[in-house]
């Protein structure tokens, strides 16, 4: 008995507060001026912020796959080929060696894409347990090794080697 007189009393206090807050509430809140204005704001951010978040391509086609080849052996060893409908194209063969006491993956392959200036951007490398290697002609290469460098590299290696030279200089 002693909880449903708490419930009501509880449903009691609620009906009172909302119906103080029902007569003092036009007295207390104002609406604000512009209010009309402030929504017209917010629906144009709204709109512009949609319209950001539309998509931007031209086409929303798939892009076709025209060539999927695809072999895996029982040895380890594979071959896949690709290209697609926009130009991008790759092909990779891979196969396990002896390296030591362990099998590593050796690969290699090479792939190509349109670029943005409109030629095609060609890759071909190799990886195996001395890294990846790719080599196109787009990609940067160091700059050659000055003159006076080559020299000094030149004399180092074909100085002798003398006793001392396990030992460290003092400082």
């Amino acid at each position: 008995m002693e909880r449903w007189s708490i419930v009501i009393s509880i449903k009691t206090l609620f009906f009172r507060i909302e119906d103080i807050s029902r007569q003092q509430l036009p007295l207390l809140v104002k609406p604000p001026p512009n209010l009309n204005k402030m929504k017209s704001i917010v629906l144009v951010c709204a709109l512009i912020a949609a319209a950001y978040a539309a998509p931007q391509g031209s086409s929303t086609e798939p892009i076709p796959i025209v060539k999927d080849e695809s072999q895996i052996n029982g040895d380890g060893s594979y071959q896949y080929a690709y290209e697609t409908g926009n130009g991008i194209v790759a092909d990779e063969k891979g196969e396990l060696k002896q390296v030591g006491d362990v099998q590593a993956i050796s690969v290699q392959g090479e792939y190509s894409y349109p670029g943005e200036n409109g030629e095609t951007i060609h890759i071909s490398y190799t990886a195996d347990d001395q890294g990846f290697h790719p080599q196109g002609d787009h990609l940067p290469t160091a700059p050659p090794v000055p003159e006076a460098i080559q020299r000094s590299l030149q004399y180092i290696a074909s100085a002798p080697a003398s006793a001392d030279a396990s030992a460290q200089p003092s400082k």
